[in-house]
C-alpha cells in the first residue's frame, strides 16, 4: 500500500484519480472557434490608421502615442506604402539612448523617425484568414501586422483587436 500525499492526484491511488478528460462538447467554444476560421483580417482590423513620415520627429511619434493611445506607427511614404514601424518600445529606447548620449542638451525634436523605426516589417494582406494573422503574431511575438492591399497600408491589426474581438464573442 503506497501513501499519496494529501492534495495530490494519483492514478495510484483510484480515489484519488483525476476525473477522466472528456471531449470538449460542440459548444460555445468549438462555434466560436470555427467563426474565427471563417473570418479574414478586413473583419478585425483598425482602418483608420495613424501612421508617420520617415522624416518626422521622435518628438511627434512620443505624441501620438501619448495621445491617441496607441503602441504601433506604420511609417509610410507619400503614396502610403509601408517603410517601417514604430512601436511605443522603440520610442522609448530611441528617447533613453538619446538622453544618455547627450544628457540635458538632447533634443528629440532633430531625432528622425527613419532612423529608429523597423525596417523589415511582416504585413498581411485584408483577406487573410484571421487564423494566419494569430499565428504570425504569436510565432513571432508581434504586437500587430500593417494590413496592406495593392502595395498600400489599408489598415492595422493588433493584439488589441484580438482581445476586443474575444471580449465581444
Amino acid at each position: 500500500h503506497r501513501a499519496v500525499p494529501v492534495g495530490r492526484r494519483d492514478v495510484a491511488d483510484p480515489k484519488r484519480a483525476a476525473p477522466a478528460a472528456q471531449s470538449e462538447p460542440r459548444g460555445t467554444c468549438f462555434a466560436k472557434c470555427r467563426r474565427m476560421e471563417k473570418r479574414t483580417v478586413r473583419d478585425l482590423m483598425t482602418r483608420d490608421v495613424e501612421t508617420l513620415s520617415q522624416h518626422e520627429t521622435i518628438d511627434l511619434a512620443t505624441t501620438i502615442i501619448a495621445l491617441g493611445r496607441i503602441r504601433h506607427l506604420p511609417v509610410t511614404d507619400s503614396h502610403k506604402r509601408v517603410r517601417g514601424l514604430v512601436t511605443h518600445r522603440d520610442v522609448l529606447e530611441a528617447l533613453a539612448m538619446l538622453y544618455r548620449e547627450h544628457g540635458e542638451d538632447a533634443d528629440p525634436t532633430k531625432l528622425e523617425v527613419g532612423r529608429m523605426m523597423t525596417r523589415d516589417v511582416t504585413t498581411i494582406a485584408p483577406d487573410a484568414p484571421l487564423a494566419e494573422a494569430a499565428r504570425i503574431l504569436l510565432e513571432r511575438k508581434y504586437g500587430c501586422l500593417p494590413v496592406v492591399e495593392d502595395h498600400r497600408l489599408v489598415g492595422i491589426l493588433t493584439e488589441a483587436d484580438f482581445v476586443a474581438a474575444a471580449m465581444d464573442a
